[in-house]
C-alpha cells in the first residue's frame, strides 16, 4: 500500500456492504485490521482479523490470535476505538 505507513486509515461501512454485516477497519502501509460488528448494534464485535497485507495480499492468514503480533493488534484496536469515540459518538 503507497504512502506513509505510520498513518492509519480507519475505514467504515456501517450499513453493510453486498449483504455483508457492517464492519469498522484500520489499515495502515502493512497492516489491516478488521472488526465485524452486529447487524443490529454496531457496539458489539461478532468477529475480528488482522492480515499482513506484505506478506499475504490476499488475506487468507488470520493472525489474530497470534502472540508475535500483539503490539500492532493492540496499537490498531486503539485507532479503532479513537475513532468511535471522536467520530461515531459525538
Amino acid at each position: 500500500m503507497p504512502g506513509d505507513p505510520k498513518r492509519t486509515v480507519i475505514h467504515e461501512c456501517l450499513g453493510g456492504y453486498g449483504g455483508n454485516d457492517p464492519f469498522l477497519a484500520a489499515i495502515n502501509g502493512r497492516w489491516l485490521y478488521i472488526q465485524t460488528l452486529s447487524g443490529t448494534g454496531h457496539g458489539r464485535i461478532t468477529f475480528e482479523e488482522l492480515y499482513d497485507k506484505d506478506k499475504d495480499p490476499a488475506e487468507m492468514n488470520n493472525l489474530l490470535t497470534s502472540e508475535q503480533h500483539l503490539a500492532i493488534l493492540k496499537t490498531l484496536k486503539a485507532e479503532i476505538e479513537q475513532h468511535r469515540t471522536n467520530v461515531l459518538e459525538r
